[in-house]
């Protein structure tokens, strides 16, 4: 379903001055993107899409009519509740039945003491329980290592959307598997009886995944910026000039400030190569703003500090905005507090090496689009938000986004995608490259909203022409509410060899076991954001990567995990994935992903941050 809204309230199926039409969701699960434009009929720049999954359900109500008198009443038996018939094993892959042995038309029946072999009936598994009276069903399986409840037919160990079933890989060896079914819904009603089956699971080729690789020790010397250099402080200083407007070429440096919202620290009015370096620039609304002049500008060796906003309702500027640039290069900068750290719309560049789009050797910290005035409001924003290449220029060659350092806090910062690439990539010829980053936390302000949109690469828009050439690979990623990485959008992606590993929780709360972020989804995806966008989407790949994604509603391909879903993998392009082992993924965890970073920095002689 596809709607427009051009008058408040926007709604989605539309209304009449204020009276909502009515719509009623299909039972199962959904994903709802929303996205806001400048102009009418979704014309004019478009913002970042909010993107939201939820499951609708519908149970059952059990009445009992009220008796009628009776001149003997016959006493009526009391039920034994539902019965659970027999288990059936599923091929998630085809959404049929498996036989055990891996021979069509034979039993896939589970019995007490059967056993299959991994080998012949494959990895992607499901467990059906069949039953003609239970409204709702529990799986126990070893003990409670897997609960999991089903509401809505087919009850399955690891559920199912529409009778998509999820995948579920068990674990070689013995199990014992109960389920229980009940006459109402989230387990009310009469109890039945249980049905317990041990059966075991073998495999003549061996299917344990790839271990993680063995992080080595980082050198307590070695330092956070890497590679050593020579990094300059980032403190401010004790005085700032006031807002100024760069009308020609050269290189300049200095400390500017703008505590007015409207008005850029920094104007950048000349279409000739500017170069800004060695500065400060503290901003309530917009630090660097190239006001539409196409551009050439090179940013290195800053610092910029965002202000809380001096407007309600209103998220704090950017770091650095660029509409209509032929050449943008942001190498070697601090940001912290900012709300998007470079926002690139429009390229009009000759595409050659020194006309192109270049972030690389940054820090930030704190990503920030909260307003002032509530604790729930915010803005979306972005490390960089690359978007619209539409004109006749088409893609850059050379882009690169490389050796960021990204840390956003819970309760500190609130961001949506932290790269986000929306009708913009690279060329056939000169794909874009997206490598070597560490990206960690996108968060709301509260960490528990429950509506988590945000991807740590994030690949999206309407048009799968230009977002399109776009490599990823050699990035850590974790702590995104919504997800790790993935394509909604494009053709020829190709995301490799980069470790997409969190826990999925926040650690302010409680420090020692942390809080499960509710928003937090899933580690990797691919699904179509415009349905029927022409061309279709395609050459989308995701492979060869380390993924280990926690959340505790799912069993994929582990207990508390959900890597990927199948019906999120568009075209099967996620594939050859190496799964985090099955153990839990914590804080420490993820700290030890940041020192495999800094020790990469260092290794590899990387300078991050602003240097002498």
């Amino acid at each position: 379903i596809t709607h427009t809204e051009n008058v408040i309230p926007y709604a989605f199926a539309g209304d009449t001055s204020g009276d909502y039409n009515s719509w009623t969701p299909t039972v199962g699960s959904h994903l709802l993107k929303v996205i806001s434009y400048a102009g009418a009929n979704a014309t004019g720049i478009a913002t970042l899409a909010k993107v939201i999954h939820f499951t609708v359900t519908q149970g059952v109500v059990s009445v009992t009519p009220t008796p009628s008198p009776m001149p003997s009443a016959t006493p009526t038996p009391v039920s034994s509740g539902p019965t659970i018939s027999s288990i059936t094993l599923i091929n998630a892959d085809s959404d049929v039945e498996q036989p055990l042995d891996g021979v069509s038309g034979h039993s896939s029946i589970i019995t007490e003491g059967s056993n299959f072999d991994l080998s012949k009936v494959g990895q992607a598994l499901n467990v059906r329980a069949d039953t003609e009276s239970a409204v709702s069903v529990k799986f126990n399986l070893d003990g409670g290592t897997v609960s999991h409840i089903e509401n809505v037919p087919p009850f399955s160990l690891a559920s199912d959307t529409n009778g998509d079933y999820h995948s579920w890989t068990p674990a070689l060896g013995n199990h014992t598997l109960q389920v229980t079914g009940y006459s109402d819904i989230n387990l009310g009603g009469i109890e039945g009886a249980t049905l317990t089956i041990h059966f075991t699971v073998k495999s003549t080729v061996s299917t344990t995944p790839t271990p993680a690789p063995t992080p080595s020790p980082v050198p307590t010397a070695t330092p956070s910026t890497g590679g050593g250099g020579s990094p300059v402080s980032t403190t401010e200083p004790s005085s700032y000039s006031p807002p100024t407007t760069i009308t020609h070429g050269g290189t300049y440096s200095g400390n500017w400030q703008s505590t007015n919202m409207d008005v850029p620290a920094v104007t950048i009015n000349t279409s000739e190569p500017v170069i800004i370096q060695n500065c400060h620039v503290s901003h309530n609304g917009t630090g660097i703003e190239t006001a539409g002049s196409n551009a050439n500008l090179t940013v290195r060796n800053c610092s910029f500090h965002g202000r809380t906003p001096t407007q309600d309702n209103r998220g704090r500027g950017g770091a650095i905005l660029a509409p209509y640039f032929k050449n943008l290069v942001v190498e070697n900068n601090f940001f912290e507090n900012t709300a998007t750290v470079v926002q690139a719309y429009f390229y009009n560049g000759n595409a050659t090496d020194q006309e192109t789009l270049r972030v690389r050797f940054n820090k930030v910290r704190n990503i920030n689009g909260n307003f002032r005035n509530n604790t729930t409001g915010f803005s979306w924003e972005n490390f960089v938000a690359i978007q619209n290449f539409v004109q006749s220029a088409g893609n850059p060659r050379y882009g690169e986004i490389a050796w960021n350092d990204v840390v956003n806090e819970p309760y500190k910062s609130s961001c949506e995608d932290i790269i986000n690439f929306y009708s913009a990539g690279g060329r056939a010829d000169s794909w874009f490259k997206v490598h070597d980053n560490f990206l960690s936390g996108a968060y709301h302000p509260n960490p528990h909203d429950d509506n988590g949109s945000a991807g740590g690469i994030q690949i999206d828009g309407p048009d799968n022409t230009r977002t399109a050439y776009i490599e990823v690979y050699n990035n850590s990623i974790s702590q995104v509410l919504n997800g790790g990485m993935g394509a909604a959008a494009g053709s020829h992606v190709y995301m490799h060899s980069n470790r997409v590993v969190s826990s999925s929780k926040e650690y302010v709360t409680d420090p020692v076991n942390g809080s499960w972020t509710t928003g937090s989804y899933a580690g990797l995806w691919i699904f179509e954001s415009v349905a029927g966008a022409s061309p279709a989407m395609s050459d989308i790949r995701i492979e060869n990567n380390l993924v280990g994604w926690a959340n505790p509603d799912y069993v994929q391909p582990y207990k508390n995990r959900l890597d990927f879903l199948p019906q999120y993998n568009l075209g099967g392009g996620i594939k050859n994935n190496i799964p985090w082992p099955d153990q839990a993924i914590t804080k420490a965890t993820e700290d030890n992903e940041y020192q495999l970073f800094v020790q990469k920095v260092f290794s590899n002689n990387v300078k991050l941050g602003p240097q002498q």
